[in-house]
């Protein structure tokens, strides 16, 4: 009898809060503030729980943060001119903990400084200095806060150069000795906007600028880069291992400490990322279209002898690749879902309780299209298996004559130790279980994920990069 585990565990040596998210980091001579909010509008589905923004001016920090999401928490008239030409903005999703009020971000410290972080860092000795503080989170953005703080005083003591000399060897401290993926924007009193990538580029962070109606430079950072090309700004990528640093007079310094090996996160492409935001020079969407027509050979070389009614995505992130993976098989494609908008993404739901929720408040079904019906059902991914247990029995319930599961994912079968919502394999669907296995405890007919070669193929660009696929691969 299959057996997962629903409750969410979080290991005993786990000290520290983690989190990947979405951030933003803007500088303007107006309305750097109100940019920030707008992009984090865009870059809501990273992350519910929470959001901030701080302002930079020569009057000092100003500071808006709350819990939920981001027009919960602000309002488009929430901003004035006076907030400063530096901003940056942060929305969280917890991968694990809750969701408190100290715990939101940008972090400052009273010394000159607010950052925001997006990713997950492993523990190491360095945390352990600033890990008992008193009323101060212990969220690990917040103790990279400190860390930086600490070098960068150091420096200032010890060097008599420019600023950004002192920065590059602050920020090069952390490359050598802070483990795990990390994009960071933080301001600094005074002096401007640093933002930096870890040297493996795990998580995604993109760099755009353009010339504003007063013929001045501005300067966008963002987690994706979907919205830079409706407000009018160049995209490019920051490269893995890369720094820039932006001082007040609006000059802009950039360079590459150290470069690893570039593996980027094989989910940001899965699931995450928006499907008009480039990735590595390539739109998520075409990759996603790629993978459904890979599907599709797979479906041919297996199946070939099942015809069902119709393609049915589970929204809305599997909508792209099973398009592709319909007119590829010359299937018919439907789109039987009512999806409340309102409501937020399943997957990034803190407790197993939530998701199951949120995937009922979510997605309602056109009962009568569904009795008597063949029905491929198509999804993104199978994590734990909560969307699409609960809406195969729907399904069953309305009348299907039989249902075949498709994921445009691999078999997940580790944790994440970079930031994704996977801490504990015992709650994970596919660990020690057999499709056949799979296939009773979601009560459907036939199961099919896509090929972990596949992925990796069409990730790894001919061999330019090599994605992260720990949470598809089993610990040696």
């Amino acid at each position: 009898m299959l057996s997962v585990r629903t409750s969410c565990i979080i290991s005993a040596f786990v000290l520290w809060v983690n989190e990947v998210c979405g951030i933003i980091a803007s500088y303007s001579e107006k309305n750097s503030a109100q940019r920030v909010y707008q992009g984090l509008v865009e870059l809501q589905h990273r992350g519910q729980d929470a959001a901030g923004i701080a302002s930079l001016s020569k009057e000092g920090f100003v500071f808006k943060r709350g819990l939920g999401e981001i027009k919960e928490v602000f309002s488009a008239h929430s901003f004035g001119e006076h907030e400063g030409p530096f901003a940056i903005g942060h929305t969280r999703y917890s991968t694990s903990g809750g969701s408190t009020s100290i715990d939101i971000q940008p972090f400052y410290n009273p010394k000159g400084a607010a950052l925001a972080h997006s990713g997950h860092l492993h523990p190491g000795a360095w945390m352990r200095a600033f890990n008992n503080i008193p009323g101060q989170s212990r969220v690990d953005s917040n103790l990279l806060l400190q860390f930086f703080i600490q070098h960068l005083e150091e420096e200032d003591a010890l060097n008599e150069g420019n600023f950004f000399s002192k920065i590059v060897k602050a920020v090069r401290s952390i490359y050598q000795q802070v483990k795990g993926s990390y994009c960071v924007v933080c301001l600094i009193a005074n002096k401007g906007l640093l933002v930096f990538r870890d040297p493996q580029g795990i998580r995604p962070l993109c760099f755009g600028e353009r010339i504003n109606g007063e013929n001045n430079k501005e300067y966008l950072f963002a987690s994706e880069s979907h919205f830079f090309q409706n407000l009018g700004f160049n995209l490019q990528e920051v490269r893995p291992g890369e720094l820039f640093f932006i001082n007040t007079k609006g000059e802009l310094y950039r360079q590459v400490l150290l470069q690893k090996t570039h593996t980027p996160c094989s989910f940001e492409y899965v699931y995450f990322a928006h499907p008009k935001t480039q990735l590595n020079g390539v739109l998520v969407e075409k990759t996603r279209q790629h993978l459904g027509r890979l599907l599709a050979q797979q479906w041919q070389e297996a199946y070939s002898h099942l015809n069902p009614d119709f393609v049915l995505p589970i929204p809305k992130t599997a909508i792209t690749a099973a398009k592709s993976f319909a007119q590829a098989l010359q299937f018919d494609y439907r789109d039987y879902f009512e999806v409340d908008t309102t409501i937020g993404r399943s997957f990034i739901q803190a407790e197993e309780q939530q998701r199951y929720k949120a995937v009922q408040q979510k997605l309602s079904i056109k009962s009568e299209k569904i009795k008597d019906k063949i029905i491929l059902l198509f999804d993104d991914s199978i994590v734990r298996g909560t969307t699409a247990q609960l809406i195969v029995k729907q399904l069953r319930a309305l009348g299907a004559k039989a249902i075949y599961l498709v994921s445009a994912c691999p078999p997940i079968i580790n944790i994440c130790t970079y930031g994704i919502n996977i801490p504990a394999q015992d709650e994970l669907l596919a660990v020690n279980h057999s499709n056949d296995e799979i296939k009773a405890y979601l009560e459907v007919d036939e199961l099919l994920y896509l090929k972990k070669t596949h992925l990796h193929d069409t990730l790894s660009q001919g061999s330019k990069l090599l994605p992260c696929m720990r949470c598809m691969n089993k610990v040696v």
